[in-house]
């Protein structure tokens, strides 16, 4: 199937993030790879005499100039992909005694570039190299002390030593060597002696080399100078290219990927993503494991070659088995697109990558183990353990948050706080926030006050994600001071720059102003910027008024995008809305998302729905009672106990019925109590137990009904009507409470009614009764309907009308009231 334009403008826009991700690491990476594939393939820049005295310069090169021309077409083949000419050359110089073909093959044997991986050949070969390759620095040439210097830095035919590299390497740049300049300007910092104070080692060594005619220098050196002077980095750019296309052409792999950069960027030069893809092409056949995750990348997408998956997939494996950790990345992730996850081939590259000590191949190995479905959670933890003793930073952090939540199978906040700690004293914003929500929510003591500390450190490291959390916390005084003043400061400047959830809690700000107009622009410009909490908001605005005129279409879209994302309060009130609009699968399926989210309230209004009306299905009642229950919502308990008692949908259990009421009755809720004193009543000998709960139950449904718990104010109201378990009965309250409820519960209507039709703590009224009795019935109360229809059957309190009555009858059977349907097929 063909892309669409978005697909392809998408795809695009991701190749060229990892491509400058590619860049970026070329640049951080050059010691460890420059090194290896700019001096170890030795002679990058050409043979240039070193100074030195007359006595010392050698009389006859004749025969070594010969070889260093055979030497440049050995690396022309190889970087033309004619391996097989390039290894038979390399192989008979290197019989001859040229050192650097020596040196080359062993480098091709170690990596397994273009001949088979061979460590105990690639070690016998820079052996052997390192006597020719010291016998022709003495001699002076620059190449060869470069290449023996390389080869002290990485321990390669010689005991490994660092600073006696860095001692050969500087005399070389100074005597203008581009490639020395090059290898220092990537070398650590601490090597870099007797330089001013304040000079930039990068800057000054990438400077010199450009001087001294070397691309990746100006290209490196032009990187620093692009935010500071535009037209000096384009100048270097260009001179990057001239130069560099010489030096590509002579075999020099850093050239070519340097070129490689230019095109693909339009850095210096118009665009060409075809160009790009021939130089990177270059770097890869030299050994640059970047550069072959670069064009396999392009030809992943057809971006200036043809659209080749297979080829794509031959470049990533070898960009990965080159040791290019977003080579193997990339490898891992098409495949996972592809075909569900890496093959063997590719795992065991991973594998060997990160027993070679690349912590971030590590970090990504268990990535992927904890993604498969026989997931080994020890595995896991060892390579994270592995990658963040590396000080791998996303290992680390991986770890971490492994430990904190113990999704790993184990839990150890303490160790997670130790990880969070340092990554945050590193300057990793993302460890002082993870750090902070440990101290405010689980895992260690809650501290609110610590947690704000570390937020407000994450927002001093220029976070934005943790600048929002500073203005959250000053808004609602978590942790700090409450000051509304610094939150809508944060908040502006966080909306500004166009954060969703900056832009959202300003207009939550803005509503405890009562500025409903400019709360609602800001809402939603925070939908816009992707806040759900923002299109839930701004939909809940829409659905009453505030801000914005009522419209419950506009409501309705806003609360269904917010619940698909993920919102809870955005399923709830999208469900209200479509129980209003008598639309009940449509609001099931948003209280089951409520629930699948795991929200308690969710699973029991899902549950309710389950229970009750068109969509009965008991089967699927308990189910979601035990989720809810489970999440802390005694209400739920208390259903599910009463459930078991009962037998409704469930085997009949009167031991877990009666525990689960236990259980929600000592946790507080009334309605628990009650019920549980309900069942004792059924029970011999259990009088008085029965008469405790019941006093504990009025007890409790008193306190919360004074806060305005409309569901407890009117079971107070049955359970003071009724008197029962030796309760005082108090028509009279009862009686106001149910007054009270009716606008909000359709059956406290009905119960009013009834109380005035028997004149039970009010006057005896038969027409207020049937007044109520059509209220409750309105509001789908069946009871209510059926009544109804009895006054108007009778004559009772109003003019007597079947056809009304009849109509009564009806709208409680289709509530599913037997009563109802039984009065209907008697009526004539």
């Amino acid at each position: 199937m063909a892309a669409t334009e978005s697909e392809i403008a998408l795809r695009l826009l991701r190749l060229a993030t990892w491509c400058r991700l590619i860049i970026l690491m070329n640049a951080i990476s050059r010691q460890c790879g420059r090194f290896v594939l700019l001096l170890a393939f030795l002679g990058c820049g050409g043979s240039r005499p070193l100074p030195t005295s007359p006595a010392r310069m050698p009389t006859a090169r004749s025969n070594h100039d010969a070889q260093e021309a055979q030497y440049k077409r050995a690396r022309v083949a190889l970087l033309e992909r004619r391996v097989d000419d390039g290894v038979i050359m390399l192989d008979a110089l290197c019989t001859a005694k040229f050192g650097r073909a020596c040196a080359r093959l062993g480098l091709m044997y170690e990596m397994a570039v273009g001949v088979p991986g061979d460590p105990a050949q690639a070690a016998a070969l820079f052996t052997r190299a390192v006597p020719m390759i010291r016998t022709e620095c003495e001699r002076g040439s620059i190449v060869d002390c470069a290449s023996l210097a390389y080869l002290y830095t990485f321990g390669k035919g010689v005991a490994q030593d660092v600073a006696r590299a860095m001692a050969m390497i500087r005399p070389l740049c100074e005597a203008g060597d581009g490639p020395s300049c090059d290898g220092l300007a990537s070398a650590d910092v601490r090597l870099h002696h007797g330089l001013p104070k304040g000079v930039d080692p990068s800057t000054h060594y990438s400077e010199k080399g450009c001087t001294a005619g070397y691309a990746p220098s100006c290209v490196q050196f032009a990187r620093s100078l692009k935010e500071t002077g535009q037209a000096r980095a384009t100048a270097l750019y260009r001179r990057a290219r001239q130069v560099g296309e010489k030096e590509c052409a002579a075999g020099d792999v850093y050239s070519c990927v340097a070129l490689g950069q230019l095109y693909y960027l339009g850095n210096g030069v118009d665009v060409s993503h075809e160009r790009a893809a021939k130089y990177l092409d270059f770097g890869c056949a030299g050994g640059d494991g970047a550069s072959c995750a670069a064009v396999g990348l392009q030809y992943r997408i057809g971006e200036g070659v043809p659209l080749d998956r297979k080829r794509a997939a031959q470049l990533l494996q070898q960009a990965c088995a080159l040791k290019s950790e977003v080579g193997c990345k990339w490898l891992a992730q098409t495949q996972a697109s592809d075909q569900g996850g890496p093959n063997a081939y590719t795992r065991g590259l991973l594998e060997k990558a990160c027993t070679e000590g690349h912590a971030s191949i590590c970090t990504l190995l268990a990535a992927l183990t904890a993604g498969t479905e026989g997931k080994d959670g020890a595995r896991v933890l060892e390579l994270l353990e592995k990658a963040c003793a590396a000080n791998d930073p996303s290992g680390c952090m991986l770890l971490a948050t492994l430990l904190a939540t113990g999704a790993g199978g184990s839990k150890n906040p303490e160790r997670a706080a130790q990880l969070y700690e340092k990554a945050c004293t590193a300057g990793v914003s993302k460890g002082c926030l993870q750090l902070a929500l440990l101290h405010a929510k689980s895992g260690l003591k809650q501290n609110p006050k610590r947690a704000a500390q570390y937020v407000e450190k994450a927002c001093t490291a220029g976070d934005s994600v943790g600048c929002i959390a500073v203005a959250y916390l000053y808004a609602e005084g978590i942790g700090v001071a409450k000051n509304a003043a610094r939150a809508k400061k944060l908040f502006e400047k966080g909306c500004e720059d166009n954060d969703g959830d900056a832009c959202a809690g300003l207009a939550s700000l803005l509503v405890t102003e009562k500025d409903f107009v400019r709360s609602s622009t800001f809402y939603e410009k925070a939908c816009s910027g992707g806040s759900v909490f923002g299109c839930s908001s701004l939909g809940y605005a829409y659905l009453v008024g505030r801000g914005v005129s009522v419209d419950r279409n506009r409501a309705q879209e806003l609360l269904d995008k917010a619940c698909d994302a993920g919102d809870v309060y955005g399923c709830l009130e999208a469900a209200k809305c479509y129980t209003g609009k008598k639309d009940a699968t449509a609001a099931l399926l948003r209280y089951e998302r409520a629930c699948a989210i795991g929200d308690a309230k969710g699973c029991r209004y899902a549950a309710s729905f389950y229970a009750n009306g068109p969509l009965a299905e008991l089967a699927n009642v308990a189910p979601l009672l035990e989720k809810a229950c489970a999440n802390g919502d005694l209400m739920s308990c208390t259903q599910l106990g009463r459930q078991y008692v009962e037998g409704t949908g469930v085997k009949v259990d009167i031991d877990r019925g009666s525990k689960l009421l236990e259980e929600a009755c000592a946790k507080g809720d009334g309605n628990g109590c009650m019920t549980l004193a309900y069942v004792e009543m059924a029970l011999p000998n259990a009088q008085a137990k029965s008469a405790t709960h019941l006093r504990k139950a009025v007890s409790i449904l008193e306190k919360r009904c004074s806060a305005t718990e409309t569901e407890d104010c009117r079971n107070l109201a049955f359970l003071l009507l009724e008197g029962k378990g030796g309760l005082r009965k108090n028509p009279l309250r009862a009686a106001k409470l149910f007054e009270k409820l009716c606008a909000t519960i359709a059956d406290s209507c009905t119960a009013l009614g009834l109380l005035h039709a028997e004149g039970t703590g009010v006057s005896k009224d038969a027409t207020k009764a049937a007044e109520l009795y059509e209220k409750g019935c309105k509001g789908d109360d069946a009871p209510g309907c059926v009544n109804a229809g009895v006054a108007y059957a009778n004559g009772s309190g109003v003019a007597k009308d079947v056809a009304k009555a009849n109509a009564l009858y009806k709208a409680a059977c289709d509530l599913g009231n037997a009563v109802g349907c039984a009065f209907l097929r008697r009526e004539p």
